[in-house]
């Protein structure tokens, strides 16, 4: 089976290519916006594009059968939504388990999270 490849209102002209250093070489524009895209990429003063990444909070949990301790935990995160996975550290084996929601991991959540499991129970990383 042929593919008919459509002539009408079609360039026939091979499109330019971008490059990577095409794109941070651009200066925004005098409206005070950019023209490029919005991405996942954060820039410093000298232009050098940073991918950010997100932390991680293990949050270790003795007593998995301690539901009022992970109900609190829930509620507090969902206080500080954010991009920043919550890792359960479970018992004394220290089974890992991701928990379905992430959170971002400011020092007032921290702070929250280990009233309930402790000083060392919280970890930012």
């Amino acid at each position: 089976v042929q593919l008919k490849v459509p002539t009408k209102g079609v360039s026939q002209k091979p499109r330019n290519r971008v490059s990577a250093s095409n794109v941070s070489g651009s200066k925004p524009s005098g409206s005070g916006k950019s023209s490029a895209p919005a991405t996942h990429f954060s820039t410093t003063a000298s232009g050098d594009a940073q991918p950010i990444k997100p932390k991680k909070v293990f949050v270790r949990v003795m007593d998995p059968s301690n539901t009022s301790a992970l109900i609190s935990l829930k509620k507090a995160c969902a206080n500080f939504p954010g991009l920043s996975e919550i890792i359960l550290v479970i018992g004394e084996e220290k089974k890992a388990m991701r928990m379905p929601f992430k959170c971002d991991p400011e020092q007032k959540l921290v702070e929250e999270l280990r009233n309930y499991f402790g000083p060392e129970g919280v970890v930012v990383k």
